[in-house]
């Protein structure tokens, strides 16, 4: 079971992976966080988004189950965050 404080620290690292992704598309990351919807409001699409999670394997060490997971699960580094914590 993940604590608070690794749910924290892995939102924390899922966001400046996400900003290292957009600012390498020329995309803005000011006031992304959290809660920030990927597609409506930071401006991911489907091939940024496999990018940023084919990041997220590399870095963090694991595989990302994609059938898994659902629009929901993708909308926000928070839900995400949960989404790979009950994984």
């Amino acid at each position: 079971m993940k604590t608070a404080d690794t749910s924290d620290r892995t939102s924390a690292r899922l966001l400046d992976i996400l900003c290292r992704v957009l600012l390498a598309e020329g995309l803005p990351t000011e006031g992304i966080t959290a809660d920030t919807h990927l597609f409506d409001d930071a401006g991911v699409d489907s091939l940024l988004l496999i990018s940023f999670l084919l990041e997220v394997e590399a870095e963090l060490d694991m595989v990302i189950e994609f059938e898994e997971l659902d629009y929901a699960d993708l909308s926000t580094i928070g839900r995400l965050t949960a989404a790979l914590g009950a994984a």
